[in-house]
């Protein structure tokens, strides 16, 4: 059997830079992937990822669309977190410590007010990006 080539869990990944990025920069952001945690509210201010999927291009490198959406205590803090969200995006490919191979981050989506209706009383802002990254070969 040859070489397989697998997808990287994008959502964990950028979960783990983010969380190191945001240390490193000084911004105070919680990170998690789904499920939503259900203690989320007490860690405000907090990033949800989700991987919404994506497509292979090439033979080891994938194009896959993440969502992001960061919920604070307050409308003005979800969104100055959430455009720190956002700037520490655009930096991965550039970040040599990252844990990923980041070949690109592109906005989709700027961040933007996105009330949760499961939530109604926690404001959230959200943004999605695409990222081209290197899949895992085994």
């Amino acid at each position: 059997m040859g070489n397989l080539v697998r997808t990287v869990d994008a959502a964990d990944r950028l979960r783990l830079d983010l969380d190191a990025l945001s240390d490193e920069a000084g911004v105070r952001l919680n990170v998690g992937c789904s499920p939503l945690r259900e203690d989320f509210d007490r860690m405000l201010p907090f990033a949800w990822i989700r991987m919404l999927g994506g497509d292979r291009h090439g033979i080891v490198v994938d194009s896959v669309t993440l969502s992001v959406d960061v919920y604070a205590a307050t409308w003005k803090q979800a969104m100055d977190a959430a455009l720190d969200a956002h700037m520490l995006t655009a930096r991965l490919p550039y970040d040599q410590d990252a844990l990923t191979d980041w070949k690109t981050v592109s906005a989709l989506s700027l961040p933007y007010e996105n009330p949760d209706p499961d939530h109604p009383s926690i404001p959230r802002c959200s943004f999605s990006l695409t990222a081209v990254v290197k899949a895992d070969i085994r």
